[in-house]
């Protein structure tokens, strides 16, 4: 198995994993999300649907439309995990819950450090796809 045939179905898995366990968060044990949760909600959700279809496809057109969501949810998601350290900005955490104070914990990490880290191997299986079936380059095709 060449892991640049299957990168954007385990991009695909690791975005709908991330779903459904935000949502079982929220829909099973009523666990509200906070304004930010919901700004990585709305880079997320659509990336389950998005890159389900593109590994159907096999479309490596999918960087021009995965790549912005997968940036934006990292960035904040990163914000809500520097939350902590500064503790002026706690109320900017929203009005449905403050997540410095009750802040979800998944293996013993915070959920917006596994929503980052969610972000960047979501882009680096895209990344690690987009090699697949290159066109050879210029030099190879001279040789």
């Amino acid at each position: 198995m060449k892991l640049r045939e299957w990168g954007l179905t385990f991009a695909w898995m690791v975005a709908l994993g991330g779903m459904l366990v935000s949502l079982f968060f929220s829909a099973v044990l009523l666990k509200e999300p906070c304004n930010l949760c919901w700004y990585q909600r709305m880079a997320l959700f659509p990336l389950a649907i998005q890159l389900g279809i593109a590994a159907y496809h096999s479309d490596k057109g999918v960087t021009r439309y995965a790549y912005p969501l997968c940036f934006l949810g990292f960035l904040m998601a990163l914000y809500q995990s520097i939350l902590p350290l500064m503790p002026a900005a706690a109320a900017s955490c929203g009005s449905n819950g403050n997540c410095l104070e009750e802040m979800p914990i998944f293996w013993d990490i915070q959920f917006p450090w596994l929503s980052a880290a969610g972000f960047v191997l979501i882009a680096g299986f895209i990344w690690i796809h987009r090699g697949q079936n290159a066109p050879p380059s210029q030099h190879q095709s001279q040789q």
